[in-house]
């Protein structure tokens, strides 16, 4: 990429990082700057989740737990999904889970947690691999 001489590079710097290293690819002389650096800045400007955590205990009828897994992503932008699958692999006697996600807004700064009880497994199919 090439910057004029008179560029910031303090400028450049700055929304690189808040732009979680958002880029555009340009051909030398053949497209207009103006709207690929305007998107780059549209990215550094939008609001984010970051520190993202999602934690799952899965109990026996006992409520002894027995299974667990967590999964942990640095971050999501905005109107970026977010799928996760758990995969309960031969685990028999699950009576019910417990989820829980975890995440910081860029926007507000709160540490914001989640949870929801899962039951129902009963109605799960279950397939032979």
């Amino acid at each position: 990429m090439r910057i004029g001489p008179k560029a910031s590079k303090y400028l450049l710097k700055e929304i690189v990082k808040a732009g979680r290293c958002a880029g555009e690819f340009m051909l030398d002389h053949k497209e207009d700057m103006k709207d690929k650096a305007m998107d780059v800045i549209h990215t550094a400007i939008s609001p984010y989740l970051e520190n993202i955590k999602f934690h799952v205990e899965c109990f026996n009828s006992q409520n002894q737990l027995i299974f667990t897994e967590e999964n942990k992503q640095k971050i999501l932008f905005k109107n970026q999904s977010l799928k996760k699958w758990i995969y309960l692999r031969n685990i028999p006697g699950i009576e019910y889970c417990n989820a829980a996600i975890s995440y910081l807004n860029s926007l507000t700064k709160e540490q914001t947690t989640q949870e929801r009880k899962i039951k129902g497994f009963e109605k799960v199919e279950v397939a032979s691999v």
